[in-house]
């Protein structure tokens, strides 16, 4: 997961190569709480298989949070419950 918990951005993120499985959302992109008001962009996920979980990618924003942008997905292998 890729959680904001306060009000610094997180960006130029790239995750890949990844064989992942989760009982929840294997990728998940959100902000935590109604502190995080920090953006989220330019966040690459490539080159990921996903198995046996219950939701492949989870894009979360959260009202009053701050801005989920730019983010790229390729290359990706999902097999959900």
């Amino acid at each position: 997961a890729i959680v904001s918990h306060g009000p610094s951005s997180m960006f130029n993120i790239t995750v890949e190569n990844m064989d992942l499985q989760s009982t929840s959302a294997a990728i998940k992109v959100s902000a935590f709480d109604e502190d995080a008001s920090g953006n989220m962009f330019n966040m690459t996920f490539r080159d990921i298989r996903i198995t046996d979980s219950n939701r492949g990618i989870c894009v979360a924003p959260r009202w009053g949070s701050g801005i989920i942008s730019d983010i790229l997905f390729e290359q990706m292998n999902i097999e959900t419950r």
